[in-house]
């Protein structure tokens, strides 16, 4: 269903009910797939998205596997289909912090995904202080292409996170004379895409500097 991008409602419904009852659940790759699958056909049935992630946090806790493709995976799906589990979140920060602490890398994308998904869902807890800040330190932001530049600062400024070199790394007039140059459908998809959080950025850029202070805002880059 998820490779042909089919809906079969009466089908969903029926694995949506049996998922949800299976309570010997213990397959971490089996539950990934369910909520890949959930957010590839925009399943949005609570019940099902509960359950799984509900059942996701104990095998997390308890495995002695590098889980970063599984955690990479829930995140990108939690995102897609911006279902927000409070308890699953936080024990994916655990996770991360976790790695922090005993200096293993993490790849830039695995940051990114995290960032941009706390942003997507609107979440935020003290707890992802410490991912965020290493985000931010390892990151380099003038290195990401134009389409992930904007979602990462835009992320950022969801979060309350985001910085002047942000923000100047894509306010300026020359990264948005490279979105517009962009030619063909493809190009046309992503230029679409990158001005709609341009503009969003704009906005907050607005309510973040008091107008009052005028010489202030005019110091922030702006396109």
């Amino acid at each position: 269903m998820v490779f042909g991008k089919q809906r079969p409602v009466p089908l969903i419904k029926a694995l949506c009910y049996h998922l949800t009852r299976k309570s010997d659940l213990n397959d971490l790759r089996v539950i990934t797939d369910g909520l890949y699958a959930a957010s590839q056909l925009s399943i949005k049935d609570h019940e099902l998205m509960e359950s799984l992630c509900s059942k996701a946090i104990d095998l997390i806790k308890d495995s002695q596997q590098d889980m970063t493709s599984v955690i990479r995976s829930i995140l990108t799906s939690l995102g897609q289909i911006g279902f927000l589990h409070k308890d699953l979140m936080d024990e994916i920060t655990n996770w991360y912090v976790i790695k922090l602490k005993e200096d293993q890398k993490i790849l830039d994308r695995d940051l990114l995904n995290y960032v941009v998904t706390f942003a997507s869902l609107n979440y935020y807890d003290p707890n992802s202080d410490q991912v965020l800040d290493a985000a931010i330190k390892q990151i380099q932001v003038d290195t990401l292409d134009t389409t992930r530049r904007p979602l990462y600062v835009w992320s950022l400024a969801v979060l309350e996170k985001v910085q002047d070199q942000h923000l100047a790394s894509v306010l300026n007039p020359d990264f948005a004379s490279q979105i517009l140059c962009m030619h063909g459908l493809k190009g046309l998809k992503v230029s679409f895409y990158t001005s709609h959080f341009l503009l969003q950025l704009n906005k907050i850029l607005a309510i973040m500097v008091p107008l009052r202070n005028y010489y202030t805002l005019m110091r922030w880059p702006s396109i």
